[in-house]
């Protein structure tokens, strides 16, 4: 009698594996349909709005109304990378020094090299990417850093401040000095990184 129960107890169990694998290959294929019909669903509503020769008017709706679509998956797309970013971006440290001698400043902060070093790997992992672009306007420097998600949405933020004029400092050495400081601040201020003694 107890060999008996022991041979039901071991069927009902075998028999409930296999259907919980099953179930997690129904959950990842229609997981994997789900986003193939995200994918195709816009270019297959214009395709199909076309071989039914929907007016001008009604397609320019579905086209805009196709696109804010696109928009708003992208833009979800990319505050969830960003999220993961943030979640695994480590400590960045102030290892460079500034010391403009007794009774002038005298402070650390991280260098724009020490931020890109430790920060790149963290981006591409979430398929993330920055770059700037930088205008010179009457001697006001304007960096604007423009933060790139591989699904096509962009978040940017810009800083400007007059060149650097430093006792010492020749006029290129001036602007490059503050493109330096600027590239380095609107990275910090996109990224909503800080930086850590």
């Amino acid at each position: 009698m107890e060999n008996n129960e022991n041979l039901t107890t071991e069927i009902v169990e075998n028999e409930k594996q296999p259907k919980k694998v099953v179930k997690s290959r129904e959950n990842a294929a229609l997981k994997n349909a789900e986003q193939k019909s995200e994918e195709l669903s816009g270019y297959d509503i214009l395709m199909r709005a076309i071989e039914l020769n929907v007016d001008l008017d009604a397609f320019e709706k579905l086209v805009n109304l196709v696109e804010k679509v696109q928009i708003d998956k992208a833009k979800r797309d990319f505050y969830e990378a960003f999220s993961k970013f943030q979640s695994s971006i480590p400590t960045i440290f102030k290892n460079s020094e500034v010391n403009m001698g007794a009774g002038r400043p005298h402070y650390n902060y991280a260098s724009l090299s020490d931020i890109i070093l430790n920060i790149q790997k963290p981006l591409g992992e979430a398929n993330l990417s920055f770059r700037w672009e930088i205008s010179n306007n009457n001697d006001i420097i304007e960096v604007t850093c423009i933060l790139s998600h591989s699904g096509g949405y962009e978040l940017q933020t810009s800083i400007q401040a007059g060149k650097d004029a430093t006792p010492g400092k020749s006029n290129v050495q001036a602007i490059a000095s503050t493109i330096t400081y600027l590239k380095r601040y609107t990275l910090i201020s996109l990224l909503g990184i800080g930086t850590a003694d």
